[in-house]
C-alpha cells in the first residue's frame, strides 16, 4: 500500500517536472528530440524537414524494459549530408548485405541526415556466437518487441543476432517525462 501511494507521488512530482520542462523548452528549435523524449514534440521541432522515429529503451524499474522513442529531424535537402560512394564491385563477395537501421549524423543546415546502415552479414553461421535459448519465463510479466542488431563474426563479415527487449506492462515503473 505504501509502496504503490510513493510511485504515484513519484509519478506526479515527475508529471510536475516535465510540465516544467515543456514550457521551458517551447521557443527551441532543435534537431533531436532526445532531451524530451516520452512529452510531446514542440511544434517548431521540425519546421522544414521530415520527422523520423527510431526505437528506443531504457530500463523500467520493475526489471523490464520501457520503450522511448527517438525523433530525428531530417533534412529536405540531400546536397547538406555527406556523399557516399558506392561499395566496390567485390564487396561482401561470398556474403550477403543486408540492410540495418538508419544512423543519423548532422547536416550542413543544422537538422540531421538518416544515412542507410549496409551490412555484409557472413554465410557461414559458425563464425557467428551461438546462442542459447532464452529460459521459459524469460519476459513472464511483460512483452517481447524484437529486431535486428550487428556484430564482428569471426570470419571478418558481420552476424545478424536478435535484439531482444522485454517490455514492462506497468507504465508507472517507467519514467515521465
Amino acid at each position: 500500500m505504501v509502496g504503490m501511494y510513493l510511485n504515484r507521488v513519484a509519478g506526479f512530482v515527475a508529471l510536475s517536472l516535465a510540465a516544467v520542462a515543456c514550457t521551458a523548452g517551447a521557443d527551441t528549435d532543435s534537431t533531436s528530440n532526445d532531451s524530451l523524449v516520452g512529452s510531446p514534440i514542440n511544434p517548431n521541432f521540425c519546421k522544414d524537414g521530415t520527422i523520423e522515429r527510431e526505437a528506443g529503451y531504457i530500463d523500467s524499474a520493475d526489471g523490464k524494459e520501457c520503450a522511448q522513442p527517438r525523433f530525428h529531424c531530417i533534412t529536405k535537402d540531400a546536397s547538406k549530408c555527406p556523399q557516399l560512394s558506392p561499395h566496390s564491385p567485390n564487396f561482401c563477395k561470398d556474403g550477403t548485405i543486408v540492410a540495418g537501421a538508419p544512423s543519423y549524423v548532422s547536416s550542413a543546415d543544422g537538422k540531421e541526415c538518416s544515412l542507410p546502415s549496409i551490412h555484409c552479414v557472413t554465410k557461414d553461421f559458425s563464425s557467428c556466437p551461438q546462442l542459447s535459448p532464452r529460459s521459459p519465463d524469460f519476459c513472464k510479466d511483460g512483452t517481447i518487441e524484437s529486431g535486428t542488431s550487428f556484430i564482428s563474426s569471426a570470419d571478418g563479415k558481420e552476424c545478424s543476432l536478435p535484439s531482444v527487449h522485454c517490455l514492462t506492462k506497468d507504465l508507472m515503473s517507467c519514467p515521465i517525462y
